[in-house]
């Protein structure tokens, strides 16, 4: 179990694609700590959203792809992953049987197909950091080669806590990739509207250089170059504004 923390940790430590990572996570779980790992994601619309489920039984694992898409998560029943997304407890459940899955208001057809897939013991913690609910991991043996304690509650507690972390950095790394991809183009932006009124400044001061006795003409040009200098001082005063709100 310490070996699969261990390794776990070292995948997180080096985590850059959340779903390859989290599925390498899965992966090291089964078959050493669990005979089954699924990671569930909350997306931005509030939605339970699977992003990796590994059984050790192949045949079981189309089995448990197929239920998952039959009868997705159901946020009103008393115990599951929503349950403990929403609540941000974790729950143990030492051995799966019918009168659990009744307690836990689980549709009839959802229950039976449950059952059928044979789960012994289950583990269910969240996704939390900061006081923010990111998804929520789970862990189920088959058979009775192994039920699940309260160590293993605090194993699984333990790497959740770790993976939430390096969820929320990679998050945060990625806001800050935008966030100096989006300078990039508010630079090129202004430098191009910075440019676009010198062409005409220089347009007018040649001309001015061509006919500086011509008053009207003169005049005409005086303004252009007028309006186009108080373009470039209104783009200064917008930066500036924008630098101060960006400074507090």
């Amino acid at each position: 179990d310490m070996k699969f923390l261990a390794r776990a940790s070292e995948e997180l430590a080096s985590l850059s694609d959340v779903p390859v990572t989290l599925d390498k996570i899965a992966r090291l779980a089964v078959p050493d700590f669990a005979d089954f790992c699924a990671i569930d994601l909350l997306d931005a619309e509030g939605n339970l959203r699977r992003v990796s489920a590994v059984h050790a039984d192949p045949h079981r694992q189309a089995q448990v792809q197929a239920l998952h898409e039959r009868y997705p998560p159901d946020p009103r029943t008393r115990g599951g992953t929503w349950h403990v997304l929403t609540t941000g407890r974790p729950q143990l459940v030492a051995r799966v049987t019918r009168d659990i899955l009744d307690r836990a208001d689980i549709a009839p057809q959802r229950r039976d197909a449950l059952l059928a897939l044979g789960l012994y013991s289950y583990i269910a913690v969240p996704l939390s950091a900061q006081d923010e609910s990111l998804g929520v991991i789970s862990f189920a043996t088959a058979d009775a080669h192994r039920t699940y304690g309260e160590p293993d509650l605090q194993l699984a507690t333990d790497l959740a806590r770790r993976a939430a972390v390096a969820l929320q950095n990679a998050r945060l790394l990625r806001a800050l990739r935008q966030a100096d991809r989006a300078k990039d183009v508010f630079i090129a932006t202004l430098a191009h509207e910075l440019r676009n009124p010198l062409a005409p400044i220089r347009n007018g001061l040649s001309i001015l250089q061509r006919v500086p006795g011509d008053r009207a003409r003169v005049e005409q040009v005086s303004g252009m170059i007028e309006r186009q200098v108080g373009q470039l001082s209104r783009l200064v005063d917008d930066l500036l504004d924008v630098s101060r709100i960006a400074t507090g």
